[in-house]
């Protein structure tokens, strides 16, 4: 059983609820971040603000 937790907050993550993960490569590491889906809007914010990520609504993933 994988229990996941909020890295800011520690808070549990339930399976099937909205989280954000974040992950980078180096060369010789990965690191991997969870986050709720309460401490994750600021950071999705920034994110967005500085054109890292794109604004979108889609369900499934897909490009229209």
């Amino acid at each position: 059983m994988r229990i996941t937790k909020c890295d800011i907050c520690k808070k549990t993550i339930k399976r099937g609820t909205e989280s954000t993960s974040l992950g980078y490569s180096s060369v010789n590491s990965f690191a991997s971040f969870e986050f709720c889906s309460e401490c994750s809007k600021p950071l999705i914010k920034i994110l967005e603000d500085k054109k890292l990520i794109k604004a979108e609504n889609k369900k499934d993933g897909r490009k229209k």
